[in-house]
């Protein structure tokens, strides 16, 4: 259905869990801003953010963590690491679009098609052809990477994406062996374009965190107590204290990986929806900026949870989903079912 090269992703993945109107964002926007009780700076002046991970659940629930992250990431290009919910039984691959443009809140999102090429290009002359599934199919139902265009869109208008889905790995060494062959291909475009990264070029990795409960999950390892959910955000915490804030390292990101997923049974320890694009995208960014003599550090953390939110809403939102169908929950926010979300920005030094 999706094969003509120059083919615009019009159609939504998730028609209901999204803000797709520029009056129903605006108020996640400000609903998000309001009850995080924060100022969104004008960060002309300050040092924007090279990388990001970022929560993809409905609107409702994950603004308030998002928020404070993209309004300091605004670089002209954005690769986006996204999460392969849809599409069961691929590993150890790369998944491009062939499209064009992506729609969004404020105009279509235009692809870098140049450098999204270049990549593909690179990769198949590293023989990796044999990892690379190029499919406008499999990009057209995954909503991982959909839900966090309106953010980059409402921060930077011009904004253009390199959409790239990431399945699970079944070892530590393929996903190493693949991510320092793509932080070399794009470190040697940085340089022969000139580029500068958190300017021309940034990287987003999406993600959410636990899914926890025993309705719909099977993950209530703790109970469905208040104090279970207590449990369950402490652990996330000790993983994004342990693994991904501050210094990440290749290494802390390999322990990271083994911590959340069990490659013997193949199987998730821990529920994170985004285990291998956050480890794939954080391994091939520390890839660039080693090659580049820099190092990276996070600044902002942000951690909560669908439950210990609840919904956003007002009348605004209350309008908008029910003449537009959107943006709402698609799922219940209770101790028997939430999810955690976190999100980290990070400079270079």
């Amino acid at each position: 259905m999706y094969n003509l090269i120059n083919e615009n992703r019009l159609i939504l993945a998730d028609n209901i869990g999204y803000a797709y109107t520029e009056k129903a964002f605006h108020e996640i926007i400000n609903l998000s801003i309001e009850k995080e009780q924060i100022e969104i700076e004008n960060t002309d002046n300050f040092a924007t953010f090279s990388a990001v991970i970022a929560a993809h659940d409905d609107h409702v629930y994950s603004s308030r963590v998002n928020i404070h992250i993209f309004p300091k990431f605004k670089c002209k290009r954005v690769i986006i690491f996204g999460v392969n919910h849809k599409t069961k039984g691929i590993h150890d691959h790369l998944i491009f679009d062939n499209f064009s443009e992506w729609r969004s809140i404020y105009g279509n999102v235009k692809v870098d098609k140049d450098l999204r090429e270049k990549i593909i290009q690179e990769l198949k002359e590293r023989e990796y052809e044999d990892k690379i599934i190029i499919s406008n199919e499999i990009h057209a139902k995954e909503y991982s990477i959909e839900a966090l265009i309106p953010w980059l869109q409402y921060f930077n208008k011009e904004v253009e994406i390199i959409p790239i889905i990431v399945p699970r790995f079944l070892s530590i060494e393929s996903i190493n062996k693949m991510a320092n062959i793509m932080g070399n291909i794009l470190n040697e475009e940085v340089k022969k374009r000139n580029w500068k990264i958190g300017d021309d070029i940034g990287f987003l990795f999406s993600n959410d965190c636990i899914h926890y409960g025993d309705e719909g999950f099977n993950t209530a390892v703790f109970g469905t107590t208040e104090r279970s959910h207590e449990q369950a955000i402490e652990r996330d915490q000790k993983i994004i204290q342990d693994y991904l804030r501050n210094n990440p390292t290749k290494e802390k990101i390999n322990d990271f990986v083994r911590e959340l997923f069990d490659f013997e049974t193949l199987t998730s320890k821990i529920a994170w929806c985004g285990t291998f694009s956050i480890a794939f995208g954080l391994l091939c960014y520390i890839s660039i900026i080693e090659l580049l003599q820099k190092q990276t550090k996070s600044v902002i953390v942000k951690y909560g949870s669908s439950y210990s939110f609840g919904p956003l809403n007002s009348p605004v939102i209350e309008n908008e989903f029910q003449t537009k169908g959107s943006p709402g929950p698609t799922a219940p926010c209770n101790l028997n079912h939430w999810v955690g979300y976190t999100s980290i920005g990070y400079i270079l030094e």
